[in-house]
Order: C-alpha cells, then sequence, then structure tokens
C-alpha cells in the first residue's frame, strides 16, 4: 500500500513462521515496536537483546546510556550488525538515533520503539523513506494487562523476523 510516497510494510506473526509482505533487498531494514506508553516497547527490546545474544552467541556493545531503562546497542552476527535503540517518547527523537545506527555503526537491521501516532511516527516513515530504508511496523502482543510472558513471546518473534531478514540480504 502506498501513503503519500512511502512503501508501507506490514508483518504478519503466526505461531511458527514469521511473513513479511511487501519485502525487498534493500540495504537496512527498520523494525519499529510501536505501541501506546506502557505497553511493553521497551521490555520487549531489551528480552530481543538477550535472545539476539543468546541466538547468536554474541555480546551486545551499548553504545548508548547505561544504567538507564533506555538503551542503545550494537550485535555482530555473521550476517551483518544488528542496532537496537529502546528510547522512542516523543520529544526524544527517535530516528536520529536509527540513523545513527545506519551511518556510524553500520547496522543493516535496526529495532527501535516508537508510539503510535505522531512526532516518532512521522519521522521515522520520513527517514526511511528518504533513505530509501525498508520499514517494518511491529505491534507487540498484548493484553489487558502487561505481561513478561508476552515480551518474551513477542521478542522471539523479532529474532525468528530478524533472522529471515539478515539471512535473505545475503
Amino acid at each position: 500500500m502506498a501513503v503519500a510516497g512511502i512503501y508501507r510494510t506490514y508483518v504478519c506473526v503466526y505461531p511458527v513462521r514469521v511473513f513479511v509482505t511487501n519485502a525487498t533487498n534493500m540495504t537496512t531494514t527498520v523494525i519499529a515496536i510501536w505501541g501506546s506508553a506502557q505497553q511493553g516497547k521497551t521490555s520487549t527490546l531489551r528480552r530481543t537483546i538477550e535472545r539476539l545474544e543468546t541466538h547468536y552467541g554474541v555480546t551486545a556493545s551499548v553504545v548508548g546510556p547505561t544504567g538507564q531503562p533506555d538503551v542503545t546497542a550494537v550485535l555482530d552476527t555473521r550476517w551483518g550488525r544488528i542496532g537496537v535503540t529502546t528510547k522512542g517518547d516523543p520529544t526524544t527523537n527517535p530516528y536520529l538515533r536509527v540513523e545513527n545506527l545506519a551511518d556510524a555503526e553500520n547496522c543493516k537491521v535496526i529495532l527501535c520503539s516508537t508510539r503510535t501516532r505522531g512526532d516518532t511516527v512521522n519521522d521515522l516513515d520520513a527517514l526511511c523513506n528518504t533513505r530509501g530504508w525498508r520499514l517494518l511496523w511491529w505491534s507487540n502482543i498484548s493484553g489487558a494487562q502487561p505481561h513478561p510472558a508476552w515480551n518474551d513471546l513477542s521478542a522471539k518473534y523479532i529474532v525468528d523476523l530478524v533472522e529471515t531478514i539478515m539471512i535473505g540480504q545475503q
């Protein structure tokens, strides 16, 4: 679906497999975990970092603030670099961290968090459109109350998606 020149890619999650629609072979893919405040975006991304470390047997290099709830990290895998930034609140300019992970850290896949509307979404859309990057929107598995098991399940599927993208770019 084209919206004002921006091609959005939607991700469909099924219990065993992750399917990416409208996929193209691009140099950078941004996966935006989007949701309202307090919906587990940061917790899911932190759990995703842990799962990526375990899955690939690597340790994340923290390139952002340490000792804070939000973090920016880079993981080196045999297929390329994966960047993760958890800070996605309005007025924090998350798109700048995404751009830095691509340019300064040479990440091929970047995971970030955003809200569901407003500047965080619009700025990320504009950045990816301008740079020709693929942008995937991901919504956490959730219910009436946040639950760590949902974050862990979301992280599992995100790792599957990242691996599918990384292998497909070879």
